[in-house]
């Protein structure tokens, strides 16, 4: 009998390490889940800003013309277009 309870205590042990080893290995893997996720978040938001800086530039690297001076405009109203407000 003394000889069964030990062994039964060893495989408890045994099975017992051997869950605290897989609890570490979760915990590890939602760890690392967790940082890729912040990172993903962080490039986005980075991707985000970025675009919204080439929108911008484009932007101001395209010539403007007032709507009062579009020919297009001046050909669809029969009413002349408003003048600017200085």
């Amino acid at each position: 009998m003394k000889e069964e309870a030990a062994k039964n205590k060893q495989q408890e042990a045994q099975r017992n390490k051997q869950i605290a080893q897989l609890k570490k290995e979760s915990r590890v893997r939602q760890m690392t889940i967790k940082n890729l996720e912040m990172e993903k978040r962080q490039r986005e938001v980075v991707l985000k800003r970025k675009q919204e800086e080439v929108h911008v530039a484009g932007f101001l690297l395209q010539p403007h013309t007032p709507l009062h001076s579009s020919p297009a405009l001046c050909l669809t109203n029969s009413t002349p277009p408003p003048l600017p407000y200085y």
